[in-house]
Formats: C-alpha cells, structure tokens, sequence
C-alpha cells in the first residue's frame, strides 16, 4: 500500500477533532497512522525535502480544512472543530474532497487566487493552473515541477554541448 493522497486524510482528519477538545499535531498524526493502517514501509516514505509523505498529507489535509473553516487553530500546532465542521461530518460521507470544501467561499477564495488580483505581472499567461482536484499536495506538485524543469535544462544543455562540438571541447580544456 503507498501513502493515501492528502484527500483521504480529510475525513480521519475531522474525525479526529470531532470531540471538540484542543488536539496536538503529534496526536493527529498518531492517531492517522492507526486509522488508515499506515505500515511501517509507508512512514518510511519521503518526500525530496527530506519529510515524510504521510506527516505532509496530513498537514495538507489539516490546512485545506482550516482554509474552509471547519477547524481551526487557536495556537501553532493546534486544531479544534468548528461548526462548520461538525456540518461536514453531519453530511455522513465516505470520503471528503475539495469539491465538497469548494461550498465554502473562504476555500474558494484560498484555493483559487485570481492572478489578476494579486498584482504580480511577472507571472506569464501561461503558467499552468493547478486541477482542484489534484491528489497531490503544492508541495509535491513544486517537487514535480522542479523535476521537469530540471529535465528539460539538462536536454537544453546536452544540445548546446553538441552544437557547440569542438569549441566546447576547446573552451574545457582552458577551464
């Protein structure tokens, strides 16, 4: 089994807080581990930054609920339920997605910034958007991200080496 994308922790996540008491990340993730059956070979799974996966899923998972309000944070690494909360779990869903977050404007809002509206005209046109309902979190998205950029400059480089044939040869040998 691999590690559940950050969509599936939604539901344990919420779960979780559903006593309504002020709960620790620690504990979250403690009590994630057990409820998705997690193994030891899918906590020994990281992420390029060095993390691992499933303590990033779950934050993810974590944060994307307290973008639509349905937990917050009274203090750094802390979450409690909110009404909003308790109204997701009262839906009785299997399964929690950004669709279902995507009824709230504030998720919307978050999820979906206006490149308009945020003032930075250096970003070209063209820039990909990101699906919604995308399995993975931003930070494995910028990790896939960097990887084909850094494919693509490494098939750039082998071009210009052999166009330049001789001369780069030549250019080596004074360096």
């Amino acid at each position: 089994m691999s590690v559940p994308d950050y969509q599936q922790f939604m539901l344990p996540v919420l779960q979780f807080a559903e006593d309504g008491k002020l709960h620790t990340m620690s504990e979250l993730r403690t009590y994630c581990y057990r409820k998705m059956k997690l193994s030891e070979a899918d906590l020994a799974e990281r992420l390029s930054s060095g993390g691992r996966t499933a303590d990033s899923r779950i934050y993810w998972a974590k944060a994307y609920l307290i973008q639509a309000r349905a937990l917050e944070s009274p203090r750094r690494g802390t979450l409690q339920i909110t009404d909003r909360g308790r109204e997701l779990l009262a839906l009785k869903k299997d399964r929690l997605t950004n669709k279902d977050l995507e009824r709230y404007q504030e998720f919307r809002d978050f999820h979906s910034p206006s490149r308009k509206s945020s003032g930075n005209k250096s970003l070209p046109d063209d820039l990909p958007e990101t699906a919604a309902d995308t399995a993975n979190t931003p930070e494995e998205q910028m990790d896939s991200i960097l990887e084909s950029v850094n494919k693509l400059l490494a098939a750039d480089l082998v071009k210009k080496v052999i166009e330049a044939g001789d001369k780069f040869l030549l250019l080596s040998q004074i360096l």
